[in-house]
């Protein structure tokens, strides 16, 4: 059967510390917004088969909607490819939970492949498939990537259609609706 390792939070939480591109930085602005009432984080790593196979991708994502519907987010992604290491870095301006364990997020890429504005919009798929030893993996699509102004609100909104996801091999993804 099939078991999951926990990528521990600390990996997750090393991502944040530092980034100059978190666009909220007062405590005022977070106390103005509300508790947190949605939330999709997760990190983990899946061998990627579209680009040939035997190719590794890594990835870290932590998004919160506010009460006041403000949502704020970052993402991480490193592809692993014939022993090189390419990092991609960039925030989270939208998710749409659907079902209660799905996510659409969409964002723009601030570091690394396509993060040259306008081409550095992203959009993403996961899926929350619970916790223990006796369920299926959670998935996730690859980001689509280098797509112009308001390609992640499309995405977000479900206007875009979505590849098939991978199943991660390990790690976790957490959706909080």
């Amino acid at each position: 059967m099939y078991q999951r390792r926990v990528v521990p939070a600390l990996a997750v939480a090393a991502l944040f510390i530092g980034c100059e591109h978190q666009r909220d930085v007062t405590g005022a602005q977070f106390s103005a917004r509300g508790p947190v009432i949605q939330s999709v984080t997760g990190s983990g790593s899946m061998e990627v088969q579209a680009l040939g196979g035997g190719h590794w991708r890594t990835f870290t994502e932590s998004a919160r909607r506010f009460a006041d519907g403000t949502v704020i987010g970052q993402w991480e992604r490193v592809n692993h490819v014939n022993e090189a290491e390419t990092k991609s870095h960039g925030v989270i301006t939208c998710f749409t939970i659907e079902d209660g364990n799905r996510a659409y997020l969409g964002g723009y890429a601030t570091s690394g492949a396509w993060s040259t504005h306008p081409d550095n919009e992203v959009g993403w798929m996961v899926e929350d498939n619970g916790q223990g030893q006796n369920v299926e993996p959670d998935v996730m699509t690859l980001q689509w990537v280098g797509y112009g102004p308001g390609f992640a609100e499309r995405f977000c909104r479900r206007q875009v259609s979505v590849a098939t996801p991978y199943y991660i091999t390990s790690g976790d993804i957490n959706v909080r609706p």
